[in-house]
């Protein structure tokens, strides 16, 4: 693996992050719902400090996923239609393409992360409301970022539709966060194949539930330190996953 190659290629994708006229309209989105969180908030009595912190991680997470998954597949397909990924690849090996491009959108991410915690701290110590946990709050979405990424750049290496990919990526962050719920339903209701179907789907899906603790912090809770080293664990191997199906469906395909 060129570690070389991979660093040029993740700064070139983390200077195409930052110059995406996206990512500015979706931080002033994400200030825009920072606001009517806090008008929200204002008719909750006696819990405004939870729906503030609440209602702030959700609209970090959302705007999250919106701005990065947009901006991966954007770019990636834009690049084989001007032609710019014949020449990333002749410059650079295709394992330092992947990598690159993925590490290079996690860093994006998480500099929009780190926007988005400033602004809602800011928020949440004007009314009182700020505590440190909210770091490990925006970690754990850190941890989704990155596992709905490596899916995004999965489907745009097979599919030759940019609007597709897109949605299949936000299916599988809806489906992924939802999939547990869906599970006990299916199995207290459903049919006996039924059951069997959906648990090899829920067991194939990111089990994204293992990294929603946004209503525990704001019950003022803390995972323990076992989790979030087992959750950290848990989306590194999820991603190494997808990466590695990248490079080969990658490898495979003519540009």
């Amino acid at each position: 693996m060129n570690m070389k190659g991979i660093c040029s290629v993740s700064g070139l994708t983390f200077k195409e992050g930052l110059r995406e006229r996206i990512f500015h309209g979706i931080f002033i989105l994400f200030l825009f719902i920072l606001f009517l969180n806090f008008l929200l908030s204002q008719m909750a009595y006696g819990e405004r400090e939870k729906v503030l912190c609440d209602v702030g991680l959700a609209g970090i997470e959302l705007t999250g996923i919106i701005i990065l998954l947009y901006f991966l597949v954007n770019s990636f397909f834009r690049e084989k239609e001007t032609k710019m990924l014949e020449v990333y690849l002749v410059r650079f090996s295709r394992v330092s393409f992947i990598w690159g491009r993925f590490l290079g959108a996690s860093l994006v991410a998480g500099v929009f992360l780190l926007l988005g915690l400033i602004s809602l701290s800011v928020l949440l110590f004007l009314n009182n409301a700020f505590y440190f946990s909210l770091i490990l709050g925006v970690y754990f979405i850190f941890l989704k970022l990155l596992i709905i990424l490596a899916f995004g750049l999965l489907f745009s290496t097979f599919i030759s539709s940019q609007t597709l990919a897109y949605l299949l990526s936000l299916f599988v962050y809806i489906a992924g966060s939802s999939a547990h719920n869906a599970l006990e339903i299916v199995s207290h209701r459903g049919s006996k194949i039924s059951q069997i179907l959906f648990k090899y789907f829920y067991y194939l899906l990111p089990n994204l539930d293992r990294l929603e603790i946004k209503l525990m912090l704001t019950y003022g809770r803390l995972p323990p330190i076992s989790y979030v080293l087992s959750a950290t664990l848990y989306t590194l191997t999820y991603i190494c996953f997808l990466l590695i199906v990248s490079l080969l469906v990658f490898q495979k395909r003519q540009w």
